[in-house]
């Protein structure tokens, strides 16, 4: 009886555990994480058989960040079902591109600036807003393509909420930092 006590422990921590994350999931994808794998439909695949996805975050939701819309956080992953691995990288924020249109810094600068620069940032909820979103995407996969040489059929604009959220789903995580800032202005 302790052994089948402690396996149906163990099934409902698992079970209520599965259940935040696909809830975390939902709120990410805006629908069920699980329609992702019944829609019949293969992923899109370059011409190396890899299915490419950019991942940004921007910190719009966060009150009292300043430059909200900047993507800080950038990241491809690249999977291959075939092969059955995954690789990823992060694109470096700081990373000085040449945009291809006038943005308030010019035609040339920062990768993280670029979100922005596509057609503004409206914080509408309407159908214009869902359509200048998509035109967004499209134009971030295709620049950090560029700069990788990789076709990227994929992205993903995540916020800090869902980040928090995902986090939180979890189990959360605590994050303590100890030290001082030098005279440089670096933490010691």
């Amino acid at each position: 009886w302790f052994l089948i006590i402690i396996l149906l422990a163990g099934l409902s921590i698992g079970g209520y555990t599965a259940y935040k994350i696909i809830s975390a999931g939902n709120n990410v994808f805006q629908g069920s994480i699980i329609d992702i794998f019944n829609n019949g439909q293969p992923l899109k695949k370059d011409k190396n058989d890899r299915s490419n996805f950019l991942i940004f975050g921007t910190s719009e939701d966060d009150p009292g960040h300043e430059s909200s819309y900047l993507t800080d956080s950038m990241m491809v992953i690249s999977v291959s079902q075939d092969k059955k691995d995954v690789y990823m990288f992060s694109v470096p924020r700081d990373l000085e591109v040449e945009y291809g249109r006038a943005c308030s810094e010019g035609y040339r600068g920062k990768i993280n600036s670029y979100y922005e620069c596509v057609n503004g940032v409206e914080d509408d909820t309407d159908e214009d807003a869902m359509v200048a979103e998509q035109e967004r995407l499209l134009a971030m996969r295709s620049i950090v393509g560029k700069v990788y040489g990789i076709d990227i059929q994929y992205a993903a604009h995540v916020n800090y909420t869902v980040l928090k959220e995902v986090v939180d789903a979890v189990g959360g995580i605590d994050v303590y930092i100890e030290g001082s800032m030098g005279e440089s202005g670096i933490l010691d």
